[in-house]
C-alpha cells in the first residue's frame, strides 16, 4: 500500500515537474522526457506517454529511451502503433519515435529472441497502417486531380464570365451610341421637315402677296382705261 502511494506521489510530482520545466527541460539531454516516459510506461498513463510523444527531436528521443528494457520498448512500440492506427496522419509527427524505438528493439532482440513474435505482430499492424496510408494517399491524389479539374473549370468559367461582361458592356455602349445616333437623325429629320414647312409657308405667303399686288395693279389699270 505504501509502495502504491509512493508511486502515485511520484507520478504527481513528475507531472508537476514536467509542466513547470516543459520546453526548458526538453533541451537538457532529454532527462525530463525520459522521466515522464518511464513514469508513463510504468503506470500505463497514456496522457504522460502522449506528452512525451509531442517532441520529435531524435537526439533527445534516443537519450530518453536509452535505459528502456525490451518489455518497456515493446509496450512503447505498441502504444505508438495504436496511436498511428487511430490517426495515420500522426506517423509524420512521431516518425522519429518510431525509428528510434525500432533501432532500440533491434539491439535488444539479439539476446531476447522471445520477443520476436510480438515485434513481428506489431510490424504486421504497421504494415496494415502503411497500406491504408498508401490507399489514402491514392484517394487524395485522385481527389487532387478532381479538384484541379474543378479549379480549371471554375477559372475558365470566370474568364468566360468576365469576357461576357465585357462584351455585354461594349454591346450596351454600342446600343446606347446607336440609339443616340438614331435620336439625332430623327431630330435632324424633324428640323428639316420644320424648315421645309416654314419655307413652303413662306413661299405660299410670298405668292399670295404677289397675287394681291398683281390684282391691285390689274384693278388700277382697268380703272384707268375706263376713264
Amino acid at each position: 500500500m505504501a509502495e502504491n502511494l509512493s508511486d502515485s506521489e511520484d507520478l504527481k510530482i513528475n507531472k508537476r515537474k514536467y509542466r513547470k520545466l516543459n520546453e526548458k527541460g526538453l533541451t537538457k539531454g532529454g532527462l525530463t522526457i525520459s522521466l515522464i516516459l518511464h513514469q508513463g510506461i510504468r503506470s500505463k498513463d497514456k496522457q504522460l506517454i502522449e506528452d512525451a510523444l509531442t517532441l520529435n527531436n531524435k537526439v533527445i528521443i534516443d537519450e530518453s529511451i536509452k535505459d528502456l528494457d525490451i518489455t518497456e520498448c515493446c509496450d512503447l512500440f505498441n502504444e505508438i502503433i495504436q496511436k498511428i492506427q487511430s490517426n495515420p496522419m500522426r506517423l509524420l509527427q512521431i516518425s522519429n519515435w518510431f525509428v528510434s524505438i525500432l533501432e532500440k528493439i533491434a539491439k535488444l532482440t539479439n539476446i531476447n529472441s522471445k520477443y520476436n513474435e510480438k515485434i513481428i505482430e506489431y510490424m504486421g499492424k504497421f504494415h496494415e497502417i502503411i497500406i491504408s496510408r498508401l490507399s489514402c494517399n491514392n484517394d487524395l491524389i485522385n481527389l487532387q486531380s478532381i479538384l484541379d479539374l474543378f479549379l480549371n473549370i471554375t477559372e475558365e468559367n470566370k474568364i468566360m464570365n468576365n469576357l461576357c461582361e465585357t462584351i455585354s458592356t461594349e454591346a450596351n455602349s454600342a446600343l446606347i451610341t446607336h440609339q443616340i445616333g438614331n435620336m439625332m437623325d430623327d431630330l435632324v429629320s424633324e428640323q428639316s421637315l420644320v424648315d421645309s414647312t416654314d419655307e413652303d409657308i413662306s413661299d405660299d405667303a410670298y405668292n399670295l402677296s404677289e397675287d394681291d399686288n398683281i390684282s391691285k395693279i390689274s384693278s388700277k389699270s382697268g380703272d384707268s382705261e375706263d376713264e
